[in-house]
């Protein structure tokens, strides 16, 4: 049987802070002799069923997968070209479609997150970087936000 365990990045990730991930371990044990390598992700659910993990990574918030693919585009190139920009915008645009066609279809939308926190972050960062080319299409990304709760338009 598996352990399944569900994790959101704190903000030492950066631009990939409240992202929410999902690991299966073998056992409990497996699950707790793993746990030297998991600096800067916070737990949020611990022996879920796959289902359960499926649900509440689908409640990342949205402007957390835009500001997260900019991230990525630049993580191993300083300089990413916009082929590779695009693509990780593609991946987190398509991800958020099927979050949102599985809140609608499980009824989870009452299980909605305060984005604000993430946005006030996200806003501080940028703040801090200065303007370049990547904070300039994380600007645009936070300007698309429409309502607090950090959905935005595809």
């Amino acid at each position: 049987m598996e352990y399944n365990v569900v994790f959101e990045n704190d903000s030492s990730w950066r631009g990939g802070y409240g992202i929410r991930s999902w690991n299966s371990y073998l056992s409990q044990q497996d699950f707790a002799d793993s746990q030297i390598n998991r600096a800067g992700q916070k737990i949020i659910a611990l022996g879920v069923t796959e289902e359960e993990a499926r649900d509440l990574c689908c409640l990342t918030p949205e402007i957390c997968r835009l500001i997260g693919a900019v991230e990525e585009a630049y993580t191993f190139n300083s300089d990413p070209n916009s082929t590779q920009l695009e693509l990780q915008l593609y991946k987190a645009r398509f991800a958020i479609m099927k979050d949102r066609q599985r809140i609608v279809e499980l009824g989870l939308g009452s299980k909605k997150y305060d984005a604000m926190k993430y946005i006030k972050f996200f806003t501080k960062l940028l703040d801090d970087q200065g303007l370049n080319v990547k904070t300039a299409t994380m600007i645009a990304l936070l300007a698309n936000v429409v309502n607090i709760y950090g959905q935005v338009n595809l």
